[in-house]
C-alpha cells in the first residue's frame, strides 16, 4: 500500500513538473513577444510617450488589483520584479515599490 501511494506521488510530482515546464516554456514566449513588441514601438518617437504612459497605467492597475487580491509581501516583490523585466525602464522607474 505504502509502495502505492509513493508511486502516484511520485507520478504527480512528474506531471507537476511537466505542466510547470510547459507553462514556463509559454511564458517565455509571451516574454519575448512582449519584449520585440516594446522594442519595436519604443523605437517611434511618436509612439514612446503613449507606450510608457500606457505601462504606467497598467502597472497601477496591476497593484491595485494585487492589493485587493491581497498579495503577500513577497508576492508582492516577486510581481514587480517580473514587470521589472517586462516593462521598459522609463515607465518601471516610475512606478515606486510597494511597502
Amino acid at each position: 500500500m505504502e509502495r502505492n501511494i509513493l508511486l502516484t506521488m511520485t507520478e504527480t510530482v512528474g506531471v507537476l513538473a511537466d505542466l510547470i515546464i510547459k507553462q514556463h516554456l509559454k511564458v517565455e514566449a509571451l516574454r519575448t513577444a512582449i519584449i520585440g513588441i516594446t522594442c519595436t514601438v519604443s523605437s517611434s518617437p511618436a509612439l514612446r510617450e503613449p507606450l510608457n504612459r500606457h505601462f504606467e497605467l497598467s502597472m497601477q492597475d496591476d497593484a491595485k488589483r494585487s492589493d485587493e487580491i491581497g498579495y503577500s509581501p513577497e508576492m508582492q516583490r516577486l510581481r514587480n520584479e517580473w514587470l521589472s523585466v517586462l516593462m521598459p525602464v522609463d515607465a518601471g522607474k516610475k512606478m515606486q515599490p510597494r511597502t
